[in-house]
């Protein structure tokens, strides 16, 4: 990191080893693609792994070129991503945090304080996926509860008293719909958690009666529920790791039910779903915390941050 509140611009850098990674493991699933299709031959969910994880090599390799770069100046942010340049004045953004992007996968989220003419549909995807209007490429050199520190501070210091004055949109906290609300780091009560399930399953159950495609969509479906768990488990205080217990049991459940003799082999998908189904209720039925826990305030609640930033 470069520069310093008393000494303007602060500049940041990314980490090369998140790049590093992306390649290898991105040119890790690619081989293990092509050493299959050698026995089963091409299918849907073939091509759209090879497909996605060709693209996510290619967007590593650039991102080890042209490291991403974070400008925090007296005026706003500058972060360069690729090929993109995105800029940011104070007076638009407030109220840094923490927000997940997976299980481990952490950035700082933000929310805009006026509406924009344009993007707004993106912000509300935005808010879905981080808990915040928009959020900050991952991977900065400094750790994303420091940097929403240091960037909090930055914006109050920087802000312009006579801009201080400017209010919230009206889009500060945007209710999402449940499914949206889902598929985040943050928190999800427990109606919204069965919603998004029950959304999700008339999919999947939808979808199987279409030919072919119900093959494809099991990598999809597997990570829609792995970010529908995380969310509820955040809810009442378990990290998202705690949802390797499901697959813990399920996984040896479904290869012993399916070796076993004598059974036939929709059994052991039997056995799979049934699984899941109770780790589903379990957690649908545990309450959230009342407050704010560790991974944030309760869904639908504004940060202190916000409520702040309302009566300035």
């Amino acid at each position: 990191m470069q520069g310093s509140l008393d000494q303007p611009p602060i500049v940041l850098g990314s980490r090369r080893a998140r790049a590093v990674w992306l390649v290898v493991g991105s040119a890790g699933f690619v081989a293990l693609g092509l050493i299959s299709l050698e026995s089963t031959g091409p299918s849907l969910a073939s091509v759209f792994s090879f497909g996605f994880f060709g693209l996510c090599g290619l967007v590593g390799l650039g991102l080890l070129i042209a490291p991403p770069r974070l400008e925090i100046t007296p005026s706003g942010l500058t972060q360069k991503v690729l090929w993109r340049t995105t800029k940011f004045a104070w007076t638009d953004i407030y109220n840094f945090r923490p927000a997940g992007l997976g299980l481990a996968n952490k950035t700082v989220g933000f929310d805009y304080l006026t509406e924009r003419p344009k993007g707004r549909g993106l912000k509300r995807l935005n808010s879905a996926l981080t808990g915040g209007q928009g959020a900050l490429q991952p991977g900065w050199e400094i750790p994303p509860q420091n940097l929403a520190n240091l960037l909090n501070e930055a914006r109050e210091r920087w802000l312009d008293a006579s801009a201080a004055v400017a209010q919230p949109s009206v889009y500060a906290n945007p209710s999402q719909p449940a499914l949206m609300a889902a598929l985040t780091g943050a928190r999800i009560d427990r109606k919204g958690y069965w919603q998004a399930a029950f959304v999700v399953f008339a999919g999947v159950v939808s979808m199987s009666f279409v030919l072919g495609v119900h093959d494809g969509l099991a990598p999809l479906t597997t990570l829609l529920f792995i970010r529908i768990y995380a969310s509820r488990l955040h809810d009442f205080g378990r990290s998202g790791w705690w949802q390797l217990l499901l697959y813990g049991i399920q996984i040896p459940a479904i290869v012993l039910v399916g070796t076993a003799g004598g059974l036939p082999p929709a059994a052991s998908v039997g056995v799979g779903f049934l699984t899941q189904l109770i780790f589903t209720a379990v957690v649908g039925a545990i309450p959230g915390n009342p407050g704010a826990n560790r991974f944030g305030p309760p869904p639908n609640q504004r940060s202190a941050i916000a409520i702040a930033e309302t009566f300035r």
